[in-house]
């Protein structure tokens, strides 16, 4: 299984495919094992990668996680572009990789196409961050299994890793991103669920967003939970598929 070292930290991915380079990028307490069938249905295309953010899946643990965490995935993310060879690259972020794919493109956009922020936010409120530790039940089978697939047998410390940085986050006001959002000059393709049960006014969010970013667009869908990529993965097939298509 193939790793490379960014920035001192060593991290692994999974390739699958051949032709232009597209990363896909797991939420934050995800990894490339859930983006499994993504790689497969995108592979027919594309030279596609799926990134362990530092910390996370089989990627070097990092302890504790800091504040800048969203920052330094999506450096991390850009620095895999390189390592693939061919860029630029088309970046498929969801939920929390949603955010390190905008900062892929903020802080290094030479290496980024186009990037698809799916069921991703502008930031955590800092009354959401400070009850987190609360909200997130290690003791829930179903999230326990979702966790141990993605990170292995630690996978209660990558989680609470994770807590105690947005909890860090949301101390400083909880945004995820700054002004340079607006510099982000590739195409965007925003993609929500009206009735993702994780993101407060996620189709408000997302129009917000949108209005900071000069090349964008927004596809919303009634149905679905979060993500939508995997809540209603057809409709989300189409909507990347016809970004694609005019990016040519």
């Amino acid at each position: 299984m193939p790793y490379f070292v960014n920035e001192g930290h060593r991290l692994f991915y999974r390739e699958q495919g051949s032709g232009a380079p597209l990363l896909l990028l797991p939420g934050n307490t995800s990894a490339s094992p859930h983006l499994a069938g993504e790689m497969a249905y995108f592979s027919n295309r594309f030279h596609s990668a799926a990134l362990d953010f530092w910390g996370t899946g089989q990627s070097e643990r990092v302890f504790p996680w800091p504040v800048d965490w969203f920052q330094q995935a999506g450096r991390d993310a850009a620095a895999l572009v390189e390592q693939l060879g061919a860029g630029p690259a088309v970046l498929i972020g969801t939920s929390g990789g949603a955010v390190a794919a905008l900062w892929a493109a903020i802080q290094n956009p030479g290496a980024v196409r186009a990037v698809v922020f799916d069921s991703g936010q502008l930031g955590l409120p800092p009354a959401t961050a400070a009850n987190l530790a609360s909200t997130r039940r290690l003791d829930d089978p179903l999230a326990a299994e979702f966790w141990k697939s993605a990170h292995g047998e630690d996978w209660g410390s990558v989680v609470q890793a994770d807590t105690a940085m947005l909890q860090r986050l949301g101390q400083q006001g909880g945004g995820f991103f700054d002004e340079r959002v607006s510099s982000v000059a590739c195409p965007v393709l925003i993609t929500a669920s009206l009735s993702d049960d994780m993101i407060a006014d996620a189709g408000g969010q997302a129009l917000k967003l949108s209005e900071m970013l000069p090349n964008s667009q927004v596809y919303l869908h009634r149905r679905g939970g979060h993500p939508l990529m995997w809540s209603q993965p057809e409709a989300f097939h189409r909507a990347v598929d016809a970004f694609l298509a005019g990016l040519a």
